[in-house]
């Protein structure tokens, strides 16, 4: 494996990784809301 293709593949896991957490995130961050009955989203 030369390092070309390790430099894509880190950089994909860490894009894939912030991605993952972030969707987690708003998932959650989603049902807290639903749960509290509070709105802070401005539509």
């Amino acid at each position: 494996m030369d390092s070309m293709q390790m430099l894509v593949y880190a950089i994909v896991g860490v894009v894939g990784a912030l991605a993952l957490t972030g969707v987690i995130g708003y998932v959650v961050a989603d049902r807290l809301d639903k749960k509290h009955g509070t709105n802070i989203k401005a539509h």
